[in-house]
């Protein structure tokens, strides 16, 4: 009977240690002031893709600047999201995952159709354009993969970023329209093609609130501060066009001359 009661006192004492930790494990109940402030910056989320959505409707039904513009608008509410989330401290785990929604659609598939709209076949038949694209959206995918696999927290991205893939693609045809200039169906599906061997790459590039020197990170900010006017009042695309393309080579350029000189350095 003793060593009944003993048994029975262990198994008792033993269900109430793992109550407690399982009353521990559970999520602490938010309140409504932490609510709102995990909301905003998901908020932002949900509209960046939207405006990836409309941009593929709008290819849908050939209305080419405005798929453009829609791509642009969802690169700045990408960024806008990720600045409050750190500002209210309301980094979550959901908040990564519908990021990583929103990338995929307003980033890998809104461009892919962009690029079916401009090279709309009336035969319905498949070409180089269509190639490009699949290629794009599935190298979209495993980049988005990756990064949260990776959780890269250091001061480099690790492959070109989604948000100027699809961002550059966007300006670029903006741009091409504008001056009357014929986009070639082959050599524009090569860019695609180029772009999703980028986001997928090894290379390194400094994250704007990164690893740029002073004066560099002065000239980006300053850069990304002339191009936003563009953007809002829709015109200019050529500035952040080139102010992006710019900020990729002296990216690149930095981080493998960096690469270059630790090496060196290590086989001294």
């Amino acid at each position: 009977m003793v060593k009944g009661r003993h048994s029975q006192s262990t198994w008792g004492t033993h269900t109430d240690n793992m109550s407690k930790k399982q009353h521990d494990a559970e999520p602490k109940a938010l309140s409504f002031s932490d609510k709102i402030r995990y909301a905003i910056p998901n908020a932002f989320t949900v509209f960046a893709m939207l405006a990836g959505l409309y941009s593929v409707t709008c290819s849908v039904h050939r209305q080419i600047d405005s798929a453009c513009w829609s791509i642009l608008l969802a690169t700045f509410l990408d960024k806008a999201d990720g600045i409050l989330a750190r500002a209210l401290r309301a980094q979550s785990d959901i908040g990564g995952e519908l990021d990583s929604f929103s990338d995929f659609i307003s980033f890998g598939v809104a461009p892919a159709f962009l690029l079916e709209a401009v090279y709309d076949s009336a035969d319905g038949k498949l070409g180089w354009p269509h190639v490009g694209a699949a290629i794009y959206i599935v190298s979209a995918a495993f980049r988005l993969a990756k990064y949260n696999l990776i959780h890269e927290t250091s001061d480099f991205f690790t492959g070109l970023p989604t948000t100027l893939s699809g961002g550059i693609l966007a300006m670029l045809v903006l741009v091409l329209r504008k001056h009357e200039i014929p986009i070639n169906a082959i050599y524009f599906s090569a860019l695609l093609v180029f772009f999703g061997v980028a986001m997928n790459s090894n290379m390194k590039f400094s994250k704007l609130n990164g690893s740029l020197s002073k004066p560099l990170k002065a000239v980006a900010f300053l850069a990304v501060g002339a191009s936003v006017p563009c953007l809002a009042l829709q015109l200019y695309p050529e500035i952040p066009l080139t102010v992006a393309i710019m900020g990729v080579a002296i990216s690149a350029f930095q981080n493998v001359s960096a690469h270059r000189r630790s090496k060196a350095h290590k086989s001294r």
